[in-house]
Formats: structure tokens, sequence, C-alpha cells
């Protein structure tokens, strides 16, 4: 009987698992560009922090979108996001594990405008760091270029490109431990090259 009951709790997590990984995708795939921002209100905590610290901002996470192999992926800079347990690095999801809605309540993607190979260098650019295994930055020094966080990834990589996103905007905070200016998801799509495609 024990194990009857054990048995049905794994299928349970089982197709809830499965279940999440394949929800239907909220942005239709024929909108999506190399070096598209693909952006996420997201739904944990630390989510919620951001938004709170960040009155401009309807986002909270934001990522470069990239072709690998036949499929799109999110390039993006997060925290405790790690199935294994290792230590938090720059990952490149598939777009719909990155919208996933336990992960994101709502979700956009924005185009820079220019050209195709200046947003293909910052998709390629993006997933270099992957490739190099670039740590998660959880000091959030803008400062530190080797470690990232999320708007210092997106900045990074269309640096690469010859494009200033944050164009020197930072958000200065004064919170119970946030002390100093920060660049949120916001101040790079302020960018006048920002470009709203698609959100829900």
């Amino acid at each position: 009987m024990k194990a009857i009951a054990v048995l049905a709790l794994l299928s349970v997590m089982l197709l809830a698992c499965c279940g999440e990984s394949t929800a239907p995708l909220p942005i239709p795939e024929t909108v999506l560009r190399e070096g598209d921002l693909a952006l996420r209100r997201g739904t944990s905590l630390a989510s919620k922090v951001v938004i709170m610290l960040d009155s401009a901002g309807q986002y909270s996470h934001i990522g470069i979108v990239a072709r690998r192999g036949n499929e799109w992926v999110v390039v993006h800079a997060v925290p405790d996001e790690r199935d294994d347990g290792g230590r938090d690095t720059v990952k490149a999801d598939p777009i719909g594990i990155f919208l996933l809605p336990a992960r994101a309540a709502h979700g956009a993607i924005v185009r820079i405008n220019a050209t195709e190979l200046q947003r293909q260098r910052a998709a390629r650019e993006a997933l270099r760091l992957v490739e190099a295994h670039t740590e998660f930055d959880h000091e959030y020094d803008w400062t530190d270029t080797t470690r990232l966080y999320c708007t210092q990834l997106v900045q990074r990589c269309y640096e690469k490109a010859g494009i200033d996103l944050s164009q020197g905007r930072t958000r200065h905070v004064d919170a119970p431990g946030y002390h100093g200016s920060y660049v949120f998801p916001s101040q790079l799509i302020m960018n006048e090259k920002a470009k709203l495609i698609f959100n829900y």
C-alpha cells in the first residue's frame, strides 16, 4: 500500500513537471529575431523586490534571444535556477522555459533598432558567455565585468555590437540589503533604439 502511494505521488509530480515544460509558448516564435530582448515579470520573491525597487519598471528580468541549432533560447543571468545545485552561471534556456507561467506572470519581446549583423553579434556574444561558464554576480556590481547580472549581461553583449543600451542610466537604491546604483531592465528598454514587438 505504501509503495502504491509513493508511486502515485511520483506520477503526479512527473505529470506536473511535464505539463509545465510543455505549456504553450505565450509569444509566437515567428516574431523572434536573434538579438531580441526577452523580458519577464517574475513570480519569485526576488522578482517582487526588483519591481518594488524599480518604480518605473514592469519587468523584473531580461535576457537576449539567440538561435542555437533549431531552437530559440534566451541567454540570461539569474540566481537560483540551477537544477544540478551548481554555481549560478549565465545560461541559455529554451524560450518556453524562460517564459513558463511558474516563472513569468507577464512577458515581452523588445527589438533593438540596429543592423541584423549587430543583433546577431550581440546574440553570439551571449552564447559565448554561456560557453565560458560566466558566473552570476551576486553582488550586483556594475563595474565588475568578470561576473554578470541580467542587465549587465545584455549591456555587455550590445556593447560588443557597438550599441550602448543603458546610456549611463542607473537608479540609486537605499533599501535593506541594497545600497548603491543599479541598472534595471526598464533602463535598458528606455533606449530610443528599443521597440516593443510583443507583450502579454
